[in-house]
């Protein structure tokens, strides 16, 4: 209903937040339920998707006082999580060599080398808008349809990280831990208003200026 909704109207702010709560409800319990089993890349997706909510949320508010911590705070979780992802192919790369069997490891360290390329994106991204002043309105928008895409995707991907192992076996996993990533980009695009898809000149109700971010 948000994507549908005109953007910046009252249904898609009503329903922007029945969205993002429901979604961080979720990402939260996925995140405790992971840790006590030991799913540390369930955990991850569900940190992953709580960064995307908290920061396209932040993203589109003055960032002032707790709020601009906040904001940093999310920052350096993008940081850390691509630190992770490079660790883990890392580890990876070593265990499978020492096992004799580095090939077996092709399908995961090309998708943890996506993943830490991408969390390292994000977080250069996001240290890079928010030491400036002020933001245009039209890309505050851009990073706020990327930021809950990624979160939309992460939802539909925990479930998948920790169900489709047994479901379907261990050799089409790769596909099930990293193919929703896939999807950003389209839900980044139809969660942007039209005239901003398109290049087009904003309607009136959105003020075409530098908004105040400082």
């Amino acid at each position: 209903m948000a994507i549908a909704a005109r953007k910046g109207g009252p249904l898609h702010r009503r329903s922007g937040q029945l969205f993002a709560a429901s979604m961080g409800f979720a990402a939260a319990t996925a995140c405790i339920f992971a840790l006590q089993l030991g799913e540390i890349a369930t955990a991850v997706s569900g940190l992953t998707a709580l960064y995307g909510i908290g920061m396209g949320i932040l993203t589109v508010r003055r960032r002032t006082g707790l709020l601009r911590a906040l904001s940093w705070i999310l920052a350096a979780l993008a940081a850390l999580l691509s630190l992770f992802a490079v660790g883990s192919l890392v580890m990876g790369l070593v265990q499978g060599a020492g096992a004799g069997s580095p090939g077996a490891f092709v399908p995961f360290a090309l998708g943890l080398a996506v993943l830490g390329m991408l969390y390292g994106a994000l977080a250069l991204g996001d240290w890079q808008f928010l030491r400036q002043g002020a933001v245009a309105r039209t890309r505050r928008l851009r990073r706020h349809a990327v930021r809950f895409a990624l979160a939309a995707t992460e939802i539909v991907r925990a479930p998948l990280i920790t169900f489709a192992p047994p479901v379907f076996g261990e050799a089409t996993f790769p596909a099930y831990f990293f193919g929703p990533l896939i999807l950003i980009p389209f839900i980044a695009y139809f969660a942007l208003p039209g005239w901003l898809r398109h290049e087009e000149a904003p309607p009136r109700w959105v003020r075409p200026d530098r908004d105040a971010a400082a």
